[in-house]
């Protein structure tokens, strides 16, 4: 791992303070040293040929399945059934409790 990837405690202590959290001494060294390890794999990545690699979001080949969201009226079997386990409504409308 090169000097570069070095994080200093002074940088952790300063992530620390930005996220606020509180770091014993012990984890501040954890930390440095754990961050400068993923920091050299990250430059080991760097030196990939990913010459004419077509960048990808997902491997497996599924795309969403996208439809206009259209109101539709319900059947009537399926009304009653609503309205067995919604007995509150109003002007045919089901009543339900008040979100905000």
């Amino acid at each position: 791992m090169a000097e570069s990837n070095k994080v200093s405690e002074e940088e952790v202590k300063h992530i620390a303070e930005l996220a606020r959290i509180e770091l014993t001494s012990e984890e501040v060294n954890k930390f440095a040293k754990e961050i400068s390890d993923v920091l050299g794999y990250v430059e080991q990545l760097k030196e990939v040929d990913t010459e004419g690699i077509e960048p990808i979001s997902q491997v497996t080949g599924k795309v969403n399945v996208l439809r206009e969201d259209m109101a539709e009226d319900a059947d009537e079997e399926t009304k009653d059934i609503m309205a067995k386990n919604y007995p509150d409504s109003q002007d045919g409308y089901i009543k339900v409790k008040q979100i905000f």
